[in-house]
């Protein structure tokens, strides 16, 4: 402010003198001069030409602290004086910008000086100069993004959030074949681009994707599948689906890309058999398939309650663990409402206690959680108490076994009477056995022993 306040002090003895193109060059390399040259810019006296000429002038002389002045200059130039400035200075920075390297050499210092002020005038722009000072910036940008990144008072990032959706589209040219600079620019375009622009770069992104895999024998790089999320669209969530549901591919490749169309919340009703590609090929890892299935769960749709139950009657090497991914998806999914769906889910099975011998505890455990698992309070407390009860009755032990279990974690005062007659319940369970971490802590032969098990339980409380 304070070398404002002097050139505002020097404007009075410059105002009685005539100033020329030639002035305004000298001054540029005298102790003084500096302050003639904003005193010029500030005063309406002169024509907007060469006021223009004074503001390119004191962007030119090495001196970091001209650009304060600068600032504060465009500030207090009033409209519309400051608008004839800037049209004015609009063509000599464009000559200034281009007299000099090319890309990729290094620019010249007054380049960076053409650019650093074009910054500076952008928010006072309007009209054709403000067009043509974004392209110019845009041109910058894009001409060197990675050698011209700092260069200057404003870094690119700052530039082009600055500029906005007209940047974003130019952005585009970076994503072409054998791009290297994908990951920023997807950040800027999740940022500021349209939706149509998005859409164009989820598309290239796709195009980079395939060269990457075809390249690196199957692989493609974390950064360019995070790119490839924050763009979605329905090329994106195709080709990521793609890629996860390959076993050709390697494992982390289907991982991965499963992860970022989780990850981005990518999931739509459209890709609902493309998920169930991922989620039932046993030949996948099992991370793909249980962040398939949880896309799947996502969507909300009840009406997939049936399907995700087949992994309840799996076979195979993973059975136990997809067993117990069917249970958490479906209760995620369903809330505790879906307690009895799943419990005669699992008496179709011939003889559940020797099916279910490594998830017993989970079961009932998991009927007492909500979604993040946490234990049930409230109104979902009672949903899965109503559901439960009844199976107190069941004629299976593997119910009411499981029945016990759930009302010795979430139960009431209430259930008590219900429990202390199943005391005597002799049904074998064929040493379900309770287990937390690797210590056993219970084991239960009977109906009956879980009951006692729950009344004490409840009696604690």
């Amino acid at each position: 402010m304070r070398r404002l306040l002097t050139s505002m002090m020097v404007l009075a003895a410059v105002t009685a003198c005539k100033v020329s193109s030639e002035d305004l060059e000298k001054w540029k390399g005298t102790q003084k001069g500096p302050d003639k040259i904003a005193a010029v810019l500030l005063d309406d006296k002169y024509d907007a030409s060469l006021r223009a000429e004074a503001a390119v002038a004191l962007a030119d002389v090495d001196d970091p602290a001209q650009w304060e002045v600068l600032e504060k200059a465009f500030k207090v130039i009033s409209e519309p004086q400051r608008t004839q400035v800037i049209d004015a200075m609009v063509p000599l920075l464009d000559t200034m910008f281009h007299e000099g390297n090319e890309p990729p050499s290094p620019p010249l210092k007054s380049q960076v000086a053409a650019k650093d002020l074009l910054h500076l005038i952008m928010p006072y722009s309007k009209g054709n100069s403000k067009t043509k000072v974004e392209d110019l910036l845009i041109e910058w940008c894009i001409g060197d993004f990675n050698t011209r990144f700092f260069i200057g008072r404003r870094s690119i990032d700052v530039i082009i959030q600055d500029i906005g959706p007209r940047a974003a589209e130019a952005m585009l040219s970076l994503l072409g074949p054998g791009s290297i600079v994908y990951d920023k620019i997807s950040e800027y375009l999740e940022k500021i681009a349209s939706p149509e622009v998005k859409l164009q770069a989820g598309k290239l992104l796709v195009d980079l994707g395939r060269e990457r895999v075809k390249a690196w024998d199957g692989r493609i790089d974390e950064p360019l599948l995070v790119a490839l999320g924050r763009m979605g669209g329905p090329d994106v969530r195709s080709y990521l689906l793609e890629l996860a549901a390959d076993p050709k591919l390697p494992q982390e490749t289907s991982r991965a890309a499963m992860m970022a169309y989780l990850q981005f919340k990518l999931a739509h009703k459209d890709d609902m058999e493309k998920l169930y590609a991922v989620a039932e090929n046993t030949e996948l890892g099992p991370s793909s398939r249980n962040w398939a299935y949880d896309a799947i769960v996502s969507l909300g749709d009840k009406e997939q309650k049936t399907r995700i139950a087949k992994l309840l009657h799996t076979t195979g090497t993973d059975k136990d663990k997809f067993r117990g991914v069917g249970i958490d998806e479906l209760l995620r999914l369903l809330g505790p409402e879906g307690i009895s769906f799943i419990i005669e889910e699992l008496l179709i099975e011939e003889d559940p206690w020797d099916d279910w011998l490594d998830l017993r505890d989970y079961v009932p455990v998991r009927f007492s959680q909500d979604r993040d698992m946490k234990t049930l309070v409230g109104e979902d407390r009672k949903t899965a108490l109503a559901q439960i009860r009844p199976y107190l009755d069941h004629e299976t032990s593997f119910a009411r076994g499981i029945a016990c279990y759930t009302l010795g974690l979430i139960g009431e005062p209430e259930d008590l009477e219900k429990l202390a007659l199943l005391k005597k319940d002799k049904a074998k369970l064929d040493g379900w056995r309770f287990a937390q971490g690797e210590e056993v802590k219970e084991e239960f032969q009977t109906v009956g022993s879980v009951a006692e098990w729950a009344i004490a339980k409840l009696e604690n409380k």
